[in-house]
């Protein structure tokens, strides 16, 4: 088998990349010479949260007086090996081999990689603590002659945890994740054309629909038919709308339809994707991960995610109207010129 994202490699976390790469990748973005001590260390971490990537601590032990980094950051490396198990059910249900599915795939992944990287440079000049991400420190895209060694170093958030689907949060500690999801919509016009360009196209069609098909979905249904009895009403009652639900060309077309402006999408702001920090009285949001399917497009794609992910059914119906209301708030707030859409246009297509 050729080497690519779904083999074992002799690099870090055994992927590909090797600490020679993130010298060069050093050297090269930021032009300064860093040389590694005899105490650097890489911690594999994250294990089970996601699909795509290893994620590792680096402690780096620089040599250098002056590098401008810290000595601890994050590593983030595209690689198959958290999900070839899963893959290989969904290639059995569709009938096929599990290395045509993530040949297909792994081009999917690169993009995702590289898209990932265009959205950290272009908002790393805004202020980050608005924009609630990680600073960007460096990385490396994938390319025609670079095919296996893609990675994102960026800042290692300290004491953060991620608050799965069963963990809810309540609309008052939504609120500032509402803000920075808002910043980033009104700042998404002030980019430059070529940064614009890197995420005009929305990549939810060609990831999703190589995974995420008919049969896929309606054999989820009867899954929970046969587990959870009392869901069965529910359950049939969606499997009659399976191709209705998988139009994924509706997030791509809604704007037009309503008359909006495209504005910077996150893709996939679901709760797993949103780190918080323990407090006495709870969790308060620390940042948002894992951009890599962002996009121009519809601010329902996240708002409905975030909604749906985050809170209790109770607290969802309750409070919906009013958490739009803030949102277009803050949009008011950071917006500069003509707003990109109206409270009521963005409600309509909320609707929780």
């Amino acid at each position: 088998m050729s080497p690519s994202l779904a083999t074992i490699g002799s690099g870090l976390f055994q992927t590909h990349v090797d600490w020679k790469d993130i010298k060069l990748c050093i050297q090269k973005e930021r032009n300064i010479a860093i040389q590694f001590g005899p105490n650097k260390s890489a911690r594999q971490i994250g294990s089970g949260n996601g699909f795509m990537s290893r994620i590792g601590v680096i402690d780096a032990d620089f040599q250098s007086a002056e590098t401008g980094l810290p000595a601890r950051f994050l590593l983030k490396i595209p690689s198959f090996l958290e999900t070839i198990e899963m893959e290989e059910s969904v290639a059995e249900e569709e009938g096929v081999s599990i290395m045509e599915l993530l040949e297909g795939f792994e081009k999917d992944a690169k993009m995702c990689h590289n898209r990932e990287i265009a959205v950290y440079r272009a908002f790393s000049r805004f202020d980050s603590s608005l924009t609630k991400l990680p600073q960007y420190y460096f990385g490396q895209q994938f390319a025609e002659e670079n095919k296996l060694k893609g990675f994102i170093a960026m800042e290692y958030v300290d004491n953060a945890v991620t608050r799965h689907f069963y963990h809810k949060v309540t609309p008052e500690q939504l609120m500032d994740v509402l803000r920075a999801v808002a910043f980033l919509e009104a700042k998404s016009f002030q980019l430059k054309d070529e940064e614009k360009q890197k995420l005009e196209s929305n990549p939810i069609k060609t990831i999703y629909s190589r995974f995420i098909t008919p049969n896929v979905v309606s054999k989820a249904f009867r899954d929970m038919c046969a587990v959870y009895k009392e869901l069965k009403p529910s359950a049939e009652e969606l499997l009659e709308m399976v191709e209705e639900m998988l139009d994924l060309d509706l997030p791509s077309t809604l704007n037009e339809e309503l008359g909006m402006k495209d504005v910077f999408v996150h893709g996939d702001l679901w709760s797993a994707n949103l780190l918080w920090t323990k407090t006495t009285d709870g969790v308060v949001f620390s940042k948002y991960i894992d951009h890599q399917q962002a996009h121009f497009g519809c601010p329902a794609e996240d708002l409905c995610r975030l909604f749906i992910s985050t809170m209790s059914g109770a607290d969802r119906r309750a409070n919906w109207e009013r958490l739009l209301e803030e949102f277009h708030g803050y949009i008011v707030e950071y917006s500069e010129g003509e707003l990109p859409f109206t409270l009521e246009q963005v409600s309509v297509m909320t609707c929780c």
